[in-house]
């Protein structure tokens, strides 16, 4: 709908808010470590919902800003989705293979080195944030 102009949001706020949810999910890794479930775990389907959604009208701001043949719209959704999911599974077997082979080779790394990736992650979200509260 918002690549259609049917909805329309400002770019840089949605931006802002999704560099901010990329730091939120990296925050919720920490609960599991002492024990606690973390919203995430708690209600999924809701944060994934809002992840979606937000993340949703960001790529639809990036498409609109690139430009979309006006008689070729649904077409180029569709390659950009098929796209974004064949990305995302690339990822998530990549990743699956890493951690299947790490699990096999039974390192016992120290918690130190389990958390370094979150807030490494963390922390350039939060620099992405600030960048863009400062842009706004």
């Amino acid at each position: 709908m918002a690549t259609l102009d049917l909805v329309y949001l400002p770019s840089v706020p949605v931006e802002a808010v999704i560099t901010l949810s990329l730091s939120f999910a990296t925050t919720e890794i920490a609960p599991g470590y002492h024990g606690r479930q973390g919203l995430t775990a708690r209600w999924p389907w809701v944060v994934d919902f809002t992840f979606g959604l937000l993340h949703g009208f960001g790529f639809a701001s990036a498409l609109s800003e690139i430009g979309l043949l006006q008689n070729a719209i649904l077409i180029a959704l569709l390659f950009f989705n098929v796209g974004m999911e064949a990305d995302q599974l690339l990822f998530v077997g990549a990743f699956t293979i890493l951690a299947t082979l790490n699990h096999r080779i039974r390192i016992n790394w120290p918690r130190w080195v389990q958390l370094t990736p979150a807030y490494i992650i963390g922390s350039i979200a939060m620099f992405w944030v600030i960048q863009r509260v400062v842009a706004i």
